[in-house]
C-alpha cells in the first residue's frame, strides 16, 4: 500500500517549485488511491489539501494556510 504521507511530500515538493502541472495530475493521482483504498485515508482537512490544488493555485493565503496544515501533518514544522 502506497504510503500517503510520501505521495503528500511529493506534492509539496512539486508545489514548492512551481510545477502546477505536476501537483494537479499527483493529487488526481492520490485523491483516486484514497478513494480505492490503495493508500490510507488522510484526515479532512488534508484532504482538503488533495482537493484544493486549483484554488491553492489561485489564493496565496489559502494556500498558505493548507501548506502550514500539511507541513504540520507530515511533521516537518
Amino acid at each position: 500500500m502506497q504510503s500517503t504521507r510520501i505521495a503528500l511530500r511529493e506534492i509539496l515538493r512539486l508545489e514548492e517549485q512551481g510545477d502546477w502541472g505536476a501537483v494537479e495530475s499527483k493529487s488526481l493521482e492520490l485523491a483516486k488511491a484514497v478513494a480505492t483504498g490503495e493508500c490510507e485515508d488522510p484526515p479532512a482537512e488534508i484532504y482538503r489539501y488533495i482537493d484544493d490544488f486549483d484554488i491553492r493555485q489561485e489564493d496565496d493565503r489559502y494556500g498558505d494556510m493548507q501548506r502550514a496544515d500539511l507541513r504540520k501533518f507530515l511533521g516537518l514544522q
